[in-house]
């Protein structure tokens, strides 16, 4: 069981904070990146707690805040990268949990399937240089992991660090793009 800090133990007893929105920053706040003094945790609690209590906010703003944040920081507090290179051919469990809260779940276009029965799949391959870096990694089901081996589907990651799928000529002879299911960011 996650244990509140006591501010934000206070925002959800006032009931400004529903109680997933208080997990999610106390989560984060117990563990921030490694480089955030405590003053700057200080100050993304209270932004954070900001966020989550407004009423239009909810957990998907929370955890873009969250992203952002820690996307500007870099790492976490035990140090891990979420960036491996070629250090490591498999996405490490910090890994995971950010491709989790990007991708939530598969992310080809209308799959519904959970981030726990997902694959972490290299855009561009392992083997063949590709590095296992949160940009060149996709969470991909059984099914559509195959599915790009096997067809002619492409995968990228966009510049707002969103899947975007081409599919192939057969599909559609002009290959427009799709997006891939993604959780909604906050903006």
């Amino acid at each position: 069981m996650l244990l509140l800090e006591p501010v934000v133990a206070d925002a959800f007893h006032r009931g400004d904070v529903d109680a997933l929105k208080a997990r999610q920053v106390a989560l984060f706040c117990q563990h921030p990146p490694k480089n955030m003094t405590p003053a700057d945790v200080d100050k993304a609690r209270g932004i954070l707690l900001g966020l989550a209590s407004k009423n239009i906010a909810d957990c998907d703003a929370v955890r873009a805040a969250i992203r952002r944040i820690e996307k500007q920081y870099g790492k976490r507090e035990d140090g891990v990268p979420l960036e491996c290179g070629k250090e490591v051919r498999t996405a490490t469990v910090p890994q995971r949990r950010a491709l989790a809260v990007r991708d939530g779940g598969c992310a080809f276009p209308g799959c519904g399937t959970p981030s726990g029965w997902c694959d972490a799949r290299h855009l561009v391959h392992w083997s063949d240089g590709g590095p296992t870096d949160l940009d060149n990694l996709i969470l991909l089901c059984g099914h559509h992991h195959r599915t790009l081996h096997h067809t002619e589907w492409r995968v990228e990651i966009g510049p707002d660090r969103k899947a975007v799928f081409y599919p192939p000529m057969s599909i559609d002879p002009h290959q427009h793009p799709v997006g891939g299911n993604s959780p909604p960011t906050a903006a």
